[in-house]
């Protein structure tokens, strides 16, 4: 889940983090994880990167990052403001979203 590290909601970025690792037993294989985290702090932790790696690949080495980047807004097509959270989107899950657009899905489902 999204990490907000007791920052108000309304100053949070959402950061993607693409980290590689290389499946064990398989050193010319690079993998990449995406990692999504609510401050930047907390995407640069390293001790996250294996034990996600290892989550969604089994045993891993040489896990490090390649680059730390703000999310872009995914609930509307056209929107490209940075995302500041996350919001259910039914069948897609949970879809990173802009406090613009968070208004009006809200005020559509009213």
């Amino acid at each position: 889940m999204p990490e907000s590290n007791g920052e108000p909601v309304s100053d949070l970025k959402v950061y993607r983090v693409v980290v590689w690792c290389r499946p064990t037993g398989k050193p010319e294989t690079l993998l990449d994880v995406d990692i999504l985290s609510l401050s930047r702090e907390a995407a640069a932790r390293r001790a996250r990167w294996s034990v996600i790696a290892t989550r969604k690949y089994g045993d891993v080495d040489d896990v490090d990052w390649r680059s730390v980047e703000e999310v872009i807004c995914q609930w509307f097509a056209l929107c490209d403001r940075t995302a500041t959270g996350w919001m259910d989107a039914g069948p897609l899950g949970e879809v990173p979203i802009c406090t613009e657009c968070k208004t009006k899905v809200e005020a559509l489902k009213t």
